[in-house]
């Protein structure tokens, strides 16, 4: 797959990701997390693109607790200035957390 399209490809999951919380996060929790939804968007693929992996993918037919888990975590424990997660959360979502329970 081209780079390009492998860029555009993961925006557009992030967006959808980003739409989920969203639709099922109540008003009022992700207005304390986030100032708009483009915020969410930046959190989720900051944290993606630096260090952190996620399966993207797999994140759009999460059961929505595990889903806003891992959003509000995110939003939680993110470094903004560089897009690295602290506190050593990790996202249930995250690549190295499934290699973790690979037999």
């Amino acid at each position: 797959m081209h780079m390009q399209h492998a860029e555009a490809d993961e925006a557009d999951l992030v967006r959808r990701v980003a739409h989920r919380v969203i639709q099922f996060a109540t008003p009022r929790a992700f207005n304390d997390a986030w100032a708009s939804f483009y915020q969410c968007e930046l959190d989720i693929s900051a944290a993606h693109m630096n260090g952190c992996p996620l399966r993207l993918a797999d994140m759009l037919t999460a059961p929505v607790e595990t889903l806003l888990h891992d959003a509000f975590g995110i939003a939680a424990h993110i470094d903004r200035r560089t897009g690295k997660l602290g506190g050593g959360f990790v996202p249930v979502y995250a690549e190295q957390h499934a290699q973790q329970y690979v037999f």
